[in-house]
């Protein structure tokens, strides 16, 4: 996963059984990141949600700051590695999201907020209405809205 060689690294990374089923959590974690950091679709990533941890999460809330203080870009597939790892931190970045102007963010909040059990988005779940029918149907996914992005 060192290699610059982005078709090496899609072949480890993505479609490929081999990083779940053998990567120890940092190792998963690195690969997640540099796919963020490389641009790579994190929705081709098998069994992604599996290995979701907090340290991953942790991680990705702070790439986040980052990007927001660099003027940059976030991922919207970002968010999907805090699934189940909501700590106040990625809750108030989550806030952030949900009223972001750009709907694919909007969308990977809804996603989170579907998919959240432990009740910590309660308080915002009016902001995920406008793409709830969508994600009950099944037309808004992970998949979908990685495919999206292009």
């Amino acid at each position: 996963l060192r290699t610059n060689i982005v078709d090496v690294f899609d072949a480890i990374a993505l479609d490929n059984a081999y990083p779940a089923d053998h990567f120890s959590d940092d190792s998963w974690n690195q690969m997640v990141l540099k796919c963020l950091f490389i641009d790579r679709p994190l929705h081709r990533i098998v069994r992604f949600d599996e290995r979701v941890n907090e340290s991953l999460a942790a991680a990705l809330s702070n790439l986040s700051h980052e990007r927001w203080a660099a003027g940059r870009p976030v991922s919207p597939e970002l968010w999907r590695g805090c699934v189940g790892c909501l700590d106040d931190q990625i809750v108030a970045d989550l806030e952030r999201v949900a009223d972001s102007e750009n709907s694919a963010q909007r969308q990977a909040f809804a996603l989170v907020a579907a998919e959240d059990k432990s009740g910590r988005l309660d308080h915002l779940a009016d902001r995920a209405t406008e793409y709830r029918e969508s994600i009950e149907q099944g037309l808004l996914t992970w998949k979908s809205l990685g495919e999206s992005l292009g």
